[in-house]
């Protein structure tokens, strides 16, 4: 869910200018040849908007997959060693003193 919430920003920004983007000439011609406003949306802004829209979702899903993918790689090996872990935790166990040079691999 949180993916979601983070991804949204990059959706809105993508329909906001996708919907500015429309000429309001055209929704004012369907409208006053009868149409609802209703229909004048369905059937002539957001025709007019589908490449921004579907921009909006490709890039929000992919903002969703790669913070996904950070945080299944972390959670599906949690017991891998961090070498900044490991180090911190000899410096705290050994008596002597601390040096660089024991944590390099």
């Amino acid at each position: 869910m949180a993916f979601i919430v983070a991804s949204v920003p990059y959706y809105v920004f993508a329909a906001s200018a996708a919907f500015q983007a429309v000429d309001r000439s055209f929704e004012r011609a369907s409208l006053s040849l009868g149409r609802t406003p209703t229909r004048t949306f369905v059937s002539i802004t957001l025709p007019l908007t589908f490449r921004g829209l579907s921009t909006g979702i490709a890039m929000a899903f992919a903002r969703a997959i790669v913070a996904f993918g950070a945080v299944i790689v972390i959670a599906y090996y949690p017991s891998l060693p961090c070498a900044d872990m490991a180090c911190a935790s000899r410096a705290r166990s050994s008596t002597t003193t601390y040096r660089m040079e024991d944590c390099e691999a």
